[in-house]
């Protein structure tokens, strides 16, 4: 599930958000994707984490059948552990992320630069290192030196796999090669929502991630967040429960 804030629910109604964070956790949502277009959310992490375990004590007393778990957002991801090999057919074999604890209830603080900008720093990486590397040996390494990666592995980029019989970089395999790192950044480390809360302004999605909305259920509350209460949060799941899902061509 995820939840899109304005600016003025994410600076404003921090209390509130912790109260909805809350009764996801309670109708057992296992994943969540906390959104604001300026990361207002991702400045003030400490606060959140403390009044989320501040209200979890409240609301649950000693009875913490649970722990939240705040994960790397999709750009921290590349930045930090993802590692990527190319086979014959241009196909990412390869993501090292943090591994999932079902024990745990995961929490995503996203805000606009894990959307294109998360694009526009893959792709800044590939090309810094075609440049740096193109003739001089027949690899690329996505990463930058030190970075950490959680099961040990270097991965690389053979860099031949993206040239053609000419020497020359085929934008398809280039094409290919982004979309398969956004599936994983997306897919294996994160899944993206079936369930979409938006707040604020229904026609404003201001950054939010474009690949985690091609099959999620989108719900327009059409209030800010601090007009929303627990029995709103219960028939926007009832709602939720009834959609059909239909894939398109």
């Amino acid at each position: 599930m995820a939840i899109v804030l304005d600016d003025n629910d994410a600076l404003n109604n921090s209390c509130q958000l912790v109260n909805v964070v809350t009764w996801c956790v309670a109708a057992g949502i296992p994943n969540l994707t906390l959104y604001d277009h300026q990361g207002i959310l991702k400045q003030n992490l400490v606060t959140l984490k403390r009044e989320l375990e501040a209200r979890r004590d409240f609301f649950f007393g000693s009875k913490k059948r649970y722990q939240y778990k705040f994960v790397d957002s999709p750009i921290q991801n590349v930045e930090r552990h993802m590692k990527l090999n190319v086979n014959v057919n241009g196909i990412v074999d390869g993501l090292c992320g943090a591994p999932v604890d079902t024990s745990s209830v995961r929490i995503c603080v996203t805000s606009a630069e894990d959307g294109q900008e998360t694009i526009i720093k893959i792709l800044q990486k590939l090309a810094l290192q075609i440049n740096n590397e193109k003739g001089l040996n027949d690899t690329l390494d996505l990463m930058e030196e030190g970075s950490p990666c959680q099961n040990g592995k270097t991965d690389i980029i053979n860099f031949k796999l993206l040239l053609d019989d000419n020497g020359n970089i085929q934008k398809t395999k280039i094409h290919k090669l982004l979309e398969n790192t956004l599936s994983q950044v997306n897919g294996q480390y994160w899944p993206p929502p079936d369930f979409i809360l938006k707040f604020g302004n229904p026609t404003v999605w201001t950054g939010f991630l474009p690949w985690h909305m091609r099959y999620s259920e989108i719900l327009f509350t059409g209030c800010s967040l601090s007009n929303f209460n627990f029995g709103t949060f219960i028939k926007s799941l009832d709602k939720f429960n009834q959609c059909g899902r239909r894939f398109g061509k």
